[in-house]
């Protein structure tokens, strides 16, 4: 680690926004790429310089952030230099970024040279992110393999197989919606974004019952100073809610997921929905309501690989729902597999301590405390239960002391992956809305690794496992009846 930390103070980027161009439209798309790439280096470096006209920074960053930028300006010669536009400069080391269409573009070598030019902000947005994890592979290329090549050029259509750019078809000028988000983290925020490009029209429901907290700045995409003790629901809903989106009807729950159905019945009724939580029951959880499609994404660092993804889930096909996802043996543990995970011990011992009436320890409280998240509001009274009797595990609505447990995430300066994956997973929805059908889009699942770059590959059909129960007749019939299949 304080390797690590010595090669960030050591790593300068030069972040050049040209200007020179008289096409409006390619305008607001180079400041959209920049204004990314700048938000998410600075989650984690100390050096940056940007040199270009600071007004462009205005519309999307608060005060805070532009005096932040400022302060980490350096005089030296950058380790690399971000140029985004389409001239060349003369630096010793650029990576040139670009997009077009449905077409992204990134070089070592020499500037994007394409001359018909179709707007479109989701792929600006990915290419920018995926230009920050080129950075980020310098801070880790001496410990893991990384792929690292002069030129890349890539569409979310063809991926890569037909003439470039492509530009069919055509955005939508808005965006009818009718869409429940689980999750306003790091993800959700940049699911938020990516839909905040367009006017929006319909119902948009948020779930997540957290606040925006100070370690949220170091990965959240619209997470500033002025947002800390926020809910991140409402945060959000504020965030949709402007003056070009007074079509739009924002739901906000500040409940966990299995509450917030209690209250609000029309959530058994979900056409689409996205969910990016900190659990997998709750993920489980969900699909037992059977909403018509289910977009699940997701961060790992599964076997010491930075991957993120998509899942596409409806049960009408072969392919794989979300449980067959999460417990690739068909078997969802019960509450009791459940509680000894959580607690680090065997069901035998659980049964053996509740016969000798054990207390419980404080070697208990350590592990859970070191191996999941428990919300700030809770944390005394988790440690008060020390002597209690063993058997208040059992007590509550899901056992483990009835507090509301998250999977522990480690903190990490890998900011991109969060909106490389938030903003794949808006291209797919937007692109199956449209009723694209070419073979090329998510079936099932779509698993990129962060440290490579993305292909056809990535999109993977991943059959249903025999032993869930998404299997079951009943399942699939009363499925199918939902949703008059």
């Amino acid at each position: 680690m304080k390797i690590y930390q010595e090669k960030i103070q050591n790593l300068k980027i030069e972040v050049i926004l040209q200007d020179n161009d008289s096409d409006i439209k390619i305008i607001e798309n180079n400041i959209l790429i920049c204004n990314i790439v700048l938000n998410l280096l600075d989650r984690f470096l100390t050096n940056i310089r940007y040199t270009s006209n600071p007004e462009y920074l205005k519309k999307y960053f608060p005060d805070s952030f532009l005096q932040n930028i400022q302060s980490k300006n350096f005089d030296s010669e950058p380790t690399l230099s971000i140029i985004i536009g389409n001239k060349r400069e003369a630096v010793q080391n650029p990576l040139y970024l670009s997009s077009n269409g449905w077409s992204i573009y990134l070089s070592r070598k020499k500037p994007c040279s394409w001359k018909i030019f179709a707007k479109n902000p989701l792929s600006a947005i990915y290419i920018a992110a995926l230009g920050v994890g080129e950075v980020f592979k310098l801070l880790v290329e001496d410990y893991v393999s990384v792929e690292i090549i002069n030129d890349f050029i890539y569409d979310f259509i063809t991926h890569g197989k037909t003439n470039q750019p492509v530009t069919n078809p055509l955005l939508p000028s808005y965006l009818d919606i009718n869409l429940i988000l689980v999750g306003c983290g790091a993800i959700g925020q940049a699911i938020a974004f990516a839909l905040d490009q367009f006017e929006l029209r319909g119902k948009i429901t948020l779930i997540d019952p957290d606040i925006i907290d100070e370690s949220n700045k170091q990965r959240y995409l619209l997470a500033f100073n002025e947002n800390i003790g926020r809910s991140k629901t409402q945060f959000l809903s504020r965030y949709l809610m402007d003056n070009k989106n007074n079509l739009l009807t924002v739901l906000e729950f500040i409940q966990p997921y299995e509450i917030s159905i209690t209250i609000y019945e029309s959530l058994f009724k979900m056409e689409n929905v996205f969910i990016s939580v900190d659990n997998k029951r709750t993920r489980v959880n969900l699909q037992a309501a059977l909403p018509r499609r289910i977009w699940n994404i997701w961060t790992d660092t599964a076997q010491g690989i930075l991957r993120y993804g998509i899942g596409k889930h409806d049960f009408a096909n072969e392919n794989q729902c979300l449980a067959c996802a999460y417990y690739p043996e068909g078997d969802i543990p019960n509450q009791m597999e459940l509680n000894a995970a959580i607690l680090g011990i065997s069901q035998e011992e659980i049964n053996e301590r509740l016969q000798r009436n054990d207390l419980i320890t404080k070697s208990d409280l350590e592990h859970l405390m070191n191996n999941y998240t428990i919300p700030p509001d809770q944390i005394t009274r988790v440690k008060s239960l020390e002597g209690q009797p063993f058997s208040n595990i059992f007590h509550g609505e899901c056992g483990i002391y009835n507090v509301r447990l998250l999977e522990k995430h480690e903190p990490t300066p890998a900011t991109h992956i969060s909106v490389l994956a938030g903003v794949y997973s808006v291209i797919q929805f937007i692109l199956t809305k449209m009723g694209i059908e070419n073979g090329h889009l998510v079936e099932s699942v779509a698993e990129f690794n962060a440290f490579a770059y993305p292909n056809e590959d990535c999109l993977i059909k991943k059959k249903r496992h025999p032993k869930c129960v998404c299997n079951d007749p009943i399942y699939q019939v009363v499925y199918k009846n939902k949703w008059g299949l």
